[in-house]
């Protein structure tokens, strides 16, 4: 896995960008590497995790999802919102409980 420090991008920015457009949707989110103005991961990184601080404890926001390409100025990393995803989750956990 791969650790980086991205960015956080809006939806509507990240939508606005021509490399990403209507990819973006409720369940996902952009960052990007402030320093290079790059995606933070690239292909061959999916499913690294991102991890927020809030504070008190780190809080795993998301994964890598995809990346339309690596190294390219202005073009983010796309991650997939665990939030988005929470009641899927929490339904498929309880079908496999002990």
């Amino acid at each position: 896995m791969q650790m980086g420090h991205p960015l956080y991008i809006s939806t509507q920015d990240c939508q606005a960008n021509p490399e990403i457009g209507s990819d973006v949707s409720f369940s996902t989110f952009c960052g990007i590497n402030p320093a290079t103005n790059t995606a933070e991961m690239c292909p061959g990184f999916v499913g690294s995790p991102v991890l927020c601080n809030n504070g008190q404890q780190d809080i795993l926001a998301g994964f890598q999802s995809y990346t339309m390409a690596c190294n390219k100025e202005g073009v983010p990393s796309t991650y997939t919102k665990i939030s988005a995803l929470r009641d899927w989750i929490d339904y498929t956990l309880s079908k496999y409980q002990d």
